[in-house]
């Protein structure tokens, strides 16, 4: 699917084998879509599969939770045919979506004027940070019920 189309998806399921560095590389390439040309802050999710593979495995959990870091998505290891932590990554993307769509709302649900100082000022410096892409705090890529 061309992800430059989807303007009404909640959140961005990257998969890749950890057995095949290409698909690693595909996925890196779509996290950079989405975040640099895209600019979308929407919930992505980089799923490592095939986990069971151990003696082929080419991409090191290290690697996957480097990028999922560098790109502010979350990270999860699974594998589908041995369906090992599916359900955890099927009860995270709803998670993290109630968890998006919660924090988006309560941003916007107090007017400007009823917004305590420091609240505005929270507003402002992360709305200067998306803005220069600096780095925000840094959240554990794999708790899946934190943003």
């Amino acid at each position: 699917m061309d992800i430059s189309v989807c303007s009404a998806c909640d959140a961005f399921i990257i998969v890749y084998s950890v057995q095949d560095i290409h698909s690693f590389n595909y996925a890196k390439h779509k996290l950079h879509t989405l975040r640099h040309n895209l600019e979308t802050d929407r919930v992505c999710i980089l799923v490592a599969n095939k986990v069971d593979l151990v003696r082929k495995r080419r991409v090191t959990t290290d690697d996957g939770r480097a990028v999922a870091q560098k790109y502010t998505c979350k990270y999860i290891e699974t594998s589908a045919g041995l369906n090992l932590k599916v359900d955890d990554l099927l009860v995270g993307i709803v998670r993290q979506i109630k968890l998006k769509l919660k924090n988006d709302l309560e941003s916007k649900t107090l007017p400007r004027a009823q917004k305590s100082e420091s609240e505005q000022q929270k507003e402002q410096k992360g709305f200067f940070k998306r803005l220069f892409r600096k780095k925000q705090k840094k959240t554990s890529c794999s708790n899946m019920t934190q943003l």
